[in-house]
């Protein structure tokens, strides 16, 4: 649980998002990460907004969930999304030096007639914490990097 408490804090940032499918778009990401103190998980609740005009504009995405240390570094992250999605990834959490990389596969997607896998990679080194999505749908069957972004702590 130890190495996962370096997540723990406001993270703030921008991302981009692409697909095959969709429209590039950039956007402003905020990650509020919290740990109850007693259950070896920590709770998340990550909302993102489109730019416009170099500002915050209209509400794009938000899910919350729980990243859970399930022992010998495997962690499992589950969430849930505004849209009504469900998912359940599982990996593993490796520790350099200086930094942490989680890397995680989707077991469960559910409520989602779109997506049918997905994996997630998060970096954290000192107050950087990169992101990356990438998915599968019916019509793209190839894993593709559907968001990036690169967020620093503030607080």
């Amino acid at each position: 649980m130890d190495r996962l408490k370096i997540l723990i804090g406001s993270w703030l940032g921008r991302g981009i998002a692409s697909y095959t499918t969709i429209d590039t778009a950039e956007y402003i990401v905020e990650l509020n990460v919290s740990y109850n103190g007693f259950n070896p998980c920590l709770f998340y609740e990550e909302k993102s907004w489109y730019i416009k005009n170099g500002q915050r504009d209209l509400p794009l995405f938000w899910e919350s969930g729980f990243f859970i240390d399930k022992g010998n570094s495997n962690i499992e992250l589950v969430n849930s999304q505004r849209s009504g999605r469900l998912e359940v990834l599982h990996g593993r959490l490796t520790q350099y030096d200086d930094s942490i990389n989680i890397k995680l596969d989707s077991d469960v997607i559910s409520n989602d007639i779109v997506a049918n896998k997905s994996s997630r990679e998060f970096i954290v080194r000192n107050d950087s914490l990169i992101y990356e999505l990438k998915m599968a749908t019916g019509k793209v069957s190839q894993m593709e990097t559907h968001l990036k972004a690169e967020l620093r702590r503030i607080s």
